[in-house]
């Protein structure tokens, strides 16, 4: 999507919803750039030791709990 908007194609971003800001619109490519860059972000923490690590519990969830809530 973001190579076609930036080859000048009009792009709908209807399906990517992050949260609103309350600031002005941005701009389509701004827009498409902040949800990459939360995507990678979100990809690279569960990529780490820590990933699914619960410090009140002290222990790792389980697979099964983390399918059922994976922001864990």
């Amino acid at each position: 999507m973001l190579a076609e908007l930036l080859a000048g194609k009009d792009i709908t971003l209807a399906e990517i919803s992050l949260f609103a800001t309350d600031g002005p619109a941005e701009k389509k490519e701004v827009r498409l750039r902040r949800y990459f860059d939360h995507v990678m972000a979100r990809m690279r923490s569960v990529e780490t030791d820590t990933f699914g690590w619960s410090d009140e519990e002290n222990r790792f969830h389980t697979r099964e709990e983390l399918d059922e809530v994976p922001w864990l």
